[in-house]
């Protein structure tokens, strides 16, 4: 009976955190872009529903007041028609196509490379098989146990990113979380180097699961190393490059460049979890930790010369930066 309980408490604790977003989306107003946008579709009908484009004005108004606190009416009132002429200038234009975001490689580029190194860095391998990877340093007991306390560090490490990340920025914070996931990377590869069978004269590619661990001392650095990693992890990897694919591309192909991306995202998911087990078998567990370290080493070369810096910028600003096509709009909400 208390087995069959425990799944019931774990999904409703999950269900308790939706519970909390749901009510505290509600606070939040709707997106001053998309209330401009409807007041200049409503714009267009008779004048028998011109006080519904007024209404949605009205409605982006406020809703800009609250994104931008501290900005003094007038300025919100500029900003406010400079969404309106741009939403106006919008209306009646072809929805983009798939293919249009190819139009815009450097964003593209940036994008669809992000998240690909996101994946390819090994954090799918990372989670999905952490109870394995811990029983391989020798924790065959508390396994589960030690997957929970690395979850428990990428909460925390996603927290402070959110918290901090208008403050120091998107490329330091990126650098910092792959600089401290190549590092533990290296630490757990050389630990795994020293893995032992402890059945005598039974070499360590053919002892049994149970049978594999580490000297104490290396176990310890593994599993520092691998929660080190999770912080690394999600404080640059993780929530930044979500982050950043939604402010890169173009106002004109957002929807369809970001859709580009999140099938690059989870088709290199899928691959690079599906390859591991195949992986530590053909280059042993320490092959694969350093592979996945060479190409944290790519990703910090592919940030520092690629990636921009998009702190405190609007979105036509980063449109503009990177594609040199000036917008006239100032907002980027």
């Amino acid at each position: 009976a208390g087995a069959g309980l425990s799944w019931r408490w774990i999904m409703s604790v999950g269900a308790l955190f939706a519970v909390v977003m749901f009510f505290g989306l509600l606070s939040i107003p709707r997106s001053p872009r998309w209330l401009a946008l409807r007041a200049a579709q409503e714009g267009q009908h008779p004048t028998l529903v011109q006080s519904r484009s007024q209404a949605f004005a009205d409605e982006a108004r406020a809703s800009l007041q609250f994104f931008r606190k501290g900005v003094s009416s007038a300025e919100v009132d500029t900003e406010l028609q400079s969404l309106l002429q741009d939403a106006r200038n919008s209306v009646g234009t072809a929805p983009a196509k798939w293919s249009d975001a190819f139009n815009f490689p450097k964003p593209l580029v940036i994008g669809c490379g992000l998240v690909t190194l996101q994946q390819v860095t090994g954090q799918p391998s990372v989670l999905y098989f952490a109870p394995n990877i811990f029983k391989d340093a020798g924790f065959n007991n508390t396994a589960a146990l030690a997957s929970f306390g690395v979850g428990f560090v990428k909460l925390i490490a996603t927290l402070v990113t959110v918290w901090r990340i208008d403050k120091y920025g998107r490329r330091p914070l990126l650098i910092l979380g792959i600089a401290v996931m190549l590092a533990s990377l290296v630490a757990v590869g050389f630990a795994f180097l020293y893995r032992e069978c402890s059945q005598p004269n039974v070499d360590i590619r053919d002892c049994k699961q149970e049978d594999v661990s580490l000297p104490t001392g290396w176990a310890i650095v593994s599993v520092i190393a691998l929660a080190l990693y999770t912080a690394g992890y999600q404080v640059g990897f993780g929530p930044i490059s979500w982050l950043m694919i939604s402010e890169v591309f173009p106002l004109s192909v957002r929807g369809a460049a970001l859709s580009i991306a999140a099938v690059v995202n989870f088709s290199m998911n899928v691959v690079v979890t599906a390859v591991q087990p195949t992986l530590l078998s053909a280059i042993t567990p320490s092959g694969v930790f350093f592979t996945y370290a060479i190409l944290c080493v790519v990703s910090l070369a592919f940030v520092a010369t690629v990636v921009p810096e998009t702190k405190g910028k609007t979105l036509e600003e980063i449109e503009t930066l990177l594609t040199g096509r000036r917008v006239s709009s100032k907002i980027g909400v």
